[in-house]
């Protein structure tokens, strides 16, 4: 899938103003996990539900797997009987028949119109206000597919609520609460971007309520959801250890914030000594650790370098239940305390290693650095791409820069063949030719010194090179080690080209040292030094 396709999933099955919160609902969808949308009255809460279910099944009905079908629920309406469909006795013949066949007759089963029994899934509407004792009833389904002891098919459970300050809400029992492993908070309308209103009022007005998604569309959002969850896979077995810490770490001071037990400065908050809100648990611990794996993986496949900590610190805040049962909600500062004092245990090496280059100030300093580091070709690229563009206004500088990389472009280092993009290669060559142009019309008079043909020819070789490189497979090349000796001369274009000369005649006789000191940036860096110490002698 390209990443424009990845964009506006929701939108594209006709459901607008959901960006903000589209990687959430996605995370939900690769768990296949119990999502709960919160927000007010007229937001899309049901309207999301639905069009989501209809995209499964329009792409299983196209792929000939079959279909998806759904179950739509009045939440302070349902009773039980229509959970499951209403019990009768076998009429005589059919108790008759049972008994010729060694069998023990059984209850019939009258389905009503929201029987949930067949569906695979299920979209709950008014769930804040389904009745204490009808809450207990639906336990069962959200936690084992279970209802009635009748095993159900239901893969994806999604609950439409209003917030449980609403007038004729019911605070949720904590078993109840404790089922739904995502929330999500619905938009406000106003809120949505001005074109985004204008869409969700149009397909109101169009009443998309008896049509079906855009088939494209709906492959795409099941194909993104697929490849994430190949994702969670991957990503779960990587960062288990660490992401288990932050977990066990947050959880356990937001508990003792709960309990009045920490009264740092920064995380302290006042707790009413009447709560009676249960600790976090181990349960729902696990859930946020899902759901962490889950919302990393989905930004993985949208391509974004999206840190395990930012995916923490939302997953924590939208795995939490409190004010679903209590009208208590965790306070915000203790959340983001919890979070800032353990997210360290999240950074990853390669973020420690790339502190290490972003800490220097001169940025050739920086790409000899992330050589040596070897840090991944994306963010060598990046540093070269920010060298060449802080160096912009130092053209002797640029140049230098420029003309060290010839070293290792000569040799065409496949692994790093694709660290460039052709706008770097096109300034790098044109640097180099604007040094074969100085070298064939300029005379040192000053020391007699004149063109050195052989090194003429060596840069006319490197150009040959990078024109037969740019045409291989990978069709990218790579900047490679700066020099950075001459970051502080104020030398002119002569001398720079004097340098040029003597390096490109010096490096003729060190093929083999240098193709040996690739493998060592420390030693590069001292090789390049030296012949830029020669450079400087001739002047």
């Amino acid at each position: 899938m390209s990443s424009s396709a990845s964009r506006n999933l929701l939108s594209n099955i006709d459901v607008y103003g959901w960006q903000e919160v589209e990687d959430l609902v996605l995370a939900a969808l690769v768990l296949n996990a119990n999502m709960l949308i919160i927000g007010e009255k007229g937001q899309g809460k049901t309207w999301l539900a639905t069009r989501i279910m209809q995209a499964v099944d329009l792409v299983l009905r196209d792929e000939g797997s079959g279909t998806f079908p759904v179950a739509q629920l009045d939440g302070h309406a349902a009773n039980p009987q229509d959970l499951v469909g209403y019990p009768f006795p076998p009429d005589d013949e059919q108790v008759r028949k049972a008994i010729e066949n060694g069998e023990s007759p059984e209850m019939l089963i009258a389905l009503s119109p929201n029987t949930i029994a067949g569906c695979k899934g299920v979209v709950i509407d008014e769930v804040t206000r389904i009745p204490p004792n009808m809450q207990n009833r639906y336990l069962g389904m959200l936690e084992e597919g279970v209802v009635e002891g009748r095993e159900l098919a239901v893969e994806q459970i999604i609950g439409a609520a209003n917030p449980v300050s609403y007038s004729g809400t019911e605070v949720m029992d904590e078993a109840f609460a404790d089922r739904w492993r995502v929330r999500v908070q619905a938009p406000s309308f106003l809120d949505m971007p001005k074109a985004e209103r204008k869409k969700a009022v149009k397909a109101q007005a169009t009443d998309l309520n008896d049509s079906e998604p855009d088939l494209g569309a709906a492959k795409d959002l099941v194909s993104f959801v697929r490849e994430a969850g190949r994702a969670y896979t991957q990503t779960k077995q990587n960062n288990l250890p660490k992401v288990s810490d932050y977990v066990v770490n947050a959880v356990s001071l937001i508990d003792k914030g709960l309990n009045g037990e920490i009264h740092q400065a920064d995380i302290s908050v006042d707790i009413d000594p009447n709560r009676t809100t249960s600790d976090i648990g181990s349960r729902r611990a696990g859930i946020i650790m899902d759901n962490m794996f889950a919302l990393h993986a989905v930004r993985t496949v949208r391509g974004e370098t999206d840190t395990l900590a930012k995916c923490a610190s939302e997953a924590l805040s939208s795995s939490l239940v409190h004010d679903l049962h209590a009208d208590d909600p965790v306070p915000t500062r203790l959340l983001e305390g919890a979070h800032d004092l353990h997210k360290g245990v999240l950074k990853s090496e390669q973020a420690r290693v790339r502190s290490l280059v972003e800490g220097l100030e001169d940025p050739v300093e920086r790409v000899a650095k992330a050589f040596q580091l070897r840090l991944p070709q994306e963010d060598v690229s990046a540093y070269i791409h920010e060298a060449h563009s802080e160096l912009s206004n130092d053209e002797i500088k640029r140049k230098s820069f420029s003309w060290v990389l010839f070293n290792k472009l000569q040799h065409g280092d496949d692994e790093l063949a694709s660290m460039v993009t052709d706008s770097k290669l096109d300034l790098l060559v044109s640097d180099v030719r604007d040094l074969i142009s100085v070298a064939e019309t300029m005379e040192f008079t000053d020391r007699a010194v004149h063109p050195d043909h052989e090194a003429i020819g060596a840069i006319g070789d490197f150009i040959g090179a990078v024109d037969r490189l740019r045409q291989t497979a990978e069709g990218r090349l790579t900047l490679a080690i700066a020099e950075h000796a001459r970051r502080e001369t104020d030398s002119d274009s002569a001398n720079v080209m004097s340098g040029a000369t003597v390096a490109a005649r010096k490096y003729t006789g060190l093929n083999s040292s240098v193709e040996t000191a690739e493998n060592n940036v420390e030693e590069m860096i001292d090789v390049f030094t030296d012949l830029s110490r020669d450079s400087r002698a001739l002047n």
